[in-house]
């Protein structure tokens, strides 16, 4: 009875831990695609443009359209591209 416990929690444990690199794989890979998104193919004059163009929807009080652009040019979430023009929004580098 003992030994079938233990194999039992023994058992449990690798599937927790096999659950947790499963998952901590698929952060990474996310994480490497945003890397990726944001750096595929922009040049520092381009960067500098499009956060031109993010500033100036900000200032004409088009957040929605800022955040999409950020979303779509940098491969962020939701939350990080809002964090990003609220910050453009309050002149906060």
């Amino acid at each position: 009875m003992e030994n079938s416990s233990l194999l039992f929690a023994l058992i449990v444990a690798v599937f927790v831990i096999l659950i947790a690199i499963y998952v901590r794989q698929g952060e990474f890979m996310l994480m490497l695609r945003r890397i990726l998104a944001r750096t595929d193919g922009m040049a520092g004059d381009d960067e500098r443009k499009l956060g031109e163009q993010i500033s100036g929807m900000v200032a004409q009080n088009r957040k929605r359209e800022a955040i999409r652009l950020y979303r779509t040019s940098y491969g962020a979430s939701l939350a990080e591209a809002v964090v990003a023009v609220e910050k453009l929004a309050r002149h906060d580098p």
